[in-house]
């Protein structure tokens, strides 16, 4: 990470971190299963679960409703394992959102590729080719630097793989997202509890927004911060065109925007900044 990008990451405890240390053990031996095989035809609707993962998961989401860990906690304990926070280094999960200059467009950077790649395989092996990768990216704008650590990041946290595979990264010649990947860009990205995590790790690029993300204990405050933070996001939005990036950020961004009302109708916190009250009907 360039040390010229204003960070939003900070250390801090979390008042639940007690009750989510109840399944943190058993989560973190799960993690790898999870991520690496969590979904068989990813590609369905809603998708299937590897039946025996499924069964684990189910054991320990039970646990974890016997110790007074919420859905929400149970999540965070996947993305954050024996840490108190997210920790890019040692955790399993991607944060979609991090940077690597000072350019809010490339919070949607690894989204955008990712997107593209998927929708851009052959109909054989369903690889997308790294020429038309780079070129579709810097259609966009961005630059050479930026696409690299996106997928140099991706390919190290599995959400996509090469060919050949293990080759260094100037021998790239084509990418195929993984079930990880897919299920990163379709459901994470439109989870509260996913998003929430990443807030602290996701460098801000506006200074006036920075200065109000702060670190946030209770899920009420986290409520408020992630407000903020979507505002945020919707602010950067739009200076990408959408249109030529073909992809639909506007329903994955409201899919997003519902978790979080549905989180706060559940904690029963009124909407801290006014942008997205929630409904009562």
């Amino acid at each position: 990470m360039a040390s010229a990008i204003p960070h939003g990451r900070s250390n801090f405890r979390c008042a639940s971190c007690s009750r989510r240390n109840a399944v943190s053990g058993a989560v973190t031996k799960v993690t790898a299963l999870f991520f690496e095989s969590i979904f068989f035809g990813i590609g369905a609707d809603p998708p299937k679960f590897h039946p025996t993962l499924k069964v684990i998961l189910v054991c320990i989401s039970k646990h974890s409703y016997q110790n007074g860990v919420s859905d929400f906690e149970f999540l965070r304990a996947i993305i954050f394992g024996d840490h108190e926070h997210y920790d890019p280094e040692s955790s399993q999960v991607c944060n979609l959102f991090d940077i690597s200059l000072p350019d809010g467009r490339e919070h949607f950077l690894m989204i955008l590729l990712l997107s593209f790649i998927e929708r851009s395989s052959d109909s054989g092996e369903g690889f997308a080719t790294a020429s038309s990768v780079f070129r579709y990216a810097q259609d966009l704008q961005f630059a050479p630097s930026q696409i690299h650590s996106s997928l140099d990041r991706a390919v190290a946290k599995g959400l996509i793989e090469t060919s050949p595979r293990f080759a260094p990264a100037q021998r790239w010649e084509a990418f195929r997202i993984t079930s990880v990947g897919a299920y990163s860009v379709r459901r994470l990205l439109q989870s509260f509890s996913y998003v929430d995590a990443m807030i602290v790790d996701t460098p801000i690029v506006d200074g006036v927004v920075r200065d109000a993300v702060r670190n946030a204990q209770t899920i009420h405050q986290r409520l408020d911060r992630f407000e903020l933070f979507l505002s945020y996001l919707e602010n950067q939005a739009h200076k990408i065109d959408w249109s030529v990036a073909g992809y639909a950020w506007t329903g994955a961004f409201e899919g997003l925007k519902q978790d979080f009302l549905r989180a706060r109708r559940r904690a029963g916190s009124p909407p801290a900044h006014k942008r997205y009250p929630v409904q009562t009907a």
